[in-house]
């Protein structure tokens, strides 16, 4: 069953109906690169040595993967996004600073999470 999403263009509302199986296959592609960056980054970060404004602590990649993971949890319910959130969870090798901040974050989700 296609998901309407509505949008404004030019003053007029329009309607969109997007393949579920296409936004199923999106966000299980959006948990993989999510794990990928914390199996590269949630040890010790980025530093950029040209541009130190574009680096970032480990505890970044770990918060936003958490809050990622939270939002797919609507669709926990399709097996492909519920391995992929399970394979997450089990995978938490974070930082202190990480793991402190994605704990923080998880244990407040654990709350809405259905």
């Amino acid at each position: 069953m296609p998901v309407e999403a509505h949008f404004f263009e030019k003053g007029a509302l329009a309607l969109l109906k997007w393949d579920e199986a296409n936004l199923e296959a999106r966000l299980c592609r959006a948990l993989d690169v999510a794990r990928q960056t914390l199996n590269f980054f949630a040890i010790e970060g980025y530093t950029d040595k040209q541009s130190p404004v574009f680096g970032f602590g480990p505890e970044k990649p770990a918060a936003e993967t958490v809050m990622l993971i939270y939002a797919a949890s609507a669709l926990g319910h399709r097996p492909p996004v519920a391995s992929r959130i399970r394979r997450s969870r089990r995978e938490g090798g974070y930082s202190t600073q990480a793991s402190k901040t994605a704990t923080i974050i998880y244990t407040g989700v654990l709350f809405r999470l259905p």
